[in-house]
């Protein structure tokens, strides 16, 4: 992980993943075309206000990542840590 990387990952987990997709050649756009769904019900899931397991996997796969990753950093900080 870059710098770069953590600090985005640290404040914003939804900007980390724009960045991370701009970086890879992809968007949350390419992604909603592909899926078929709105740019803003895959910009909902990348910020864990609607829950779409189909929408997080293929962010997942656009961004080179585990869906768990998402899933940790919903909400834009990491959660892995609050009970």
């Amino acid at each position: 992980m870059t710098w770069r990387d953590a600090v985005l990952t640290l404040t914003n987990g939804h900007e980390w993943l724009k960045a991370r997709l701009h970086e890879r050649g992809s968007s949350f756009a390419r992604i909603a075309r592909e899926l078929g769904v709105t740019p803003s019900a895959v910009t909902h899931a990348a910020k864990g206000r609607h829950k779409s397991r189909k929408i997080t996997v293929a962010i997942a796969a656009h961004a080179g990542i585990d869906p768990e990753e998402i899933q940790k950093h919903e909400g834009g900080e990491d959660q892995s840590q609050n009970p």
